[in-house]
């Protein structure tokens, strides 16, 4: 099983509504190395992906917040998980091998504040994100400088990992 796969799989598995239909867990999918973040396209492009992407979920658009600034998603899904206790974010960054080479090169400072979302007390626990790629996913995941390393050592899937048979981690993080 790939990385790729496995993110898939957990998205529709997390995600969870009310019994009167509201959105409880929401899980969001994006490819980074589709949409070419870190390659063609800017790392902060990464945020207004991330934005559009939260925002179609509730039938809106960027334009209906009325602000164009990139770190906007941070407030707004702040914003979603401060307005019921139960609600909890996954965010599964696929293809990231890119954007987490060249926000190392710049010291890591945009992953750091998904740290922070995830460190703020108020959202411990309700927020996680996960990074995902090949070589330089995994090489950013063991930099002594990464923002994201206090949470444990990077889990190997697929071609990368020693024993090629069906990955006990695979099972554990589904």
């Amino acid at each position: 099983m790939c990385s790729s796969d496995l993110l898939r799989q957990a998205q529709p598995r997390f995600q969870r509504s009310s019994a009167n239909g509201e959105l409880r867990q929401l899980a969001l999918y994006l490819d980074l190395r589709e949409a070419a973040i870190g390659i063609d396209h800017p790392l902060d492009d990464l945020f207004f992906i991330l934005c559009q992407a939260f925002l179609q979920t509730f039938g809106k658009s960027p334009d209906d917040v009325g602000s164009n600034e990139p770190y906007q998603v941070f407030a707004l899904m702040r914003e979603w998980l401060d307005e019921d206790p139960e609600r909890r974010l996954l965010l599964l960054f696929d293809g990231a091998d890119a954007f987490l080479r060249v926000d190392g090169n710049a010291g890591f400072w945009r992953t750091a504040r998904f740290r922070g979302l995830m460190d703020d007390a108020n959202y411990r626990e309700r927020i996680k994100v996960v990074f995902a790629g090949n070589q330089d996913a995994l090489r950013a995941g063991t930099a002594e400088n990464h923002p994201l390393a206090q949470y444990g050592e990077p889990i190997v899937l697929g071609p990368f990992a020693v024993d090629r048979q069906e990955d006990p981690a695979a099972a554990r993080l589904l």
